[in-house]
């Protein structure tokens, strides 16, 4: 629920931001920034949009595949508990710096989702076997 409201109100910004780009762009006749700024913010938005929803995505399917493994040690946890933790490093490190331009550190990020992602496929797998 929560978050379908704010996925309408992140498009409910970006719309308005274009139109504001096209506003700004017939009045203003290239004397101002403003169109440059209103469409700056469009694109920031929607690329901000996305990688919230990939991230919501990636924590979402950790979370149901750490609920379905028994309890216990296990490496799959381990991997699913790793992931969950990188993802929320790169969430908040992205408020203060963002690195994700560096090759290594997406390198890393990359890495550690496919883990996560494997770990998941692990305990469908097992589940199915046993």
């Amino acid at each position: 629920m929560w978050t379908t409201l704010a996925i309408v109100a992140f498009l409910i910004v970006i719309v308005y931001n274009l139109g504001a780009g096209l506003y700004y762009m017939m009045t203003d006749k290239g004397q101002t920034d403003r169109m440059v700024k209103s469409l700056t913010r469009r694109i920031g938005l929607s690329v901000l949009l996305i990688l919230l929803v990939m991230l919501g995505k990636i924590l979402w399917d950790y979370s149901a595949a750490l609920r379905k493994l028994p309890p216990g040690l296990d490496d799959r946890r381990f991997l699913l508990h790793g992931g969950i933790a990188v993802v929320i490093a790169i969430l908040v490190e992205g408020f203060a710096d963002v690195n994700l331009g560096d090759s290594e550190v997406l390198t890393l990020f990359l890495v550690v989702v496919a883990l996560g992602y494997l770990a998941c496929g692990l305990s469908d797998v097992s589940a199915v076997s046993e």
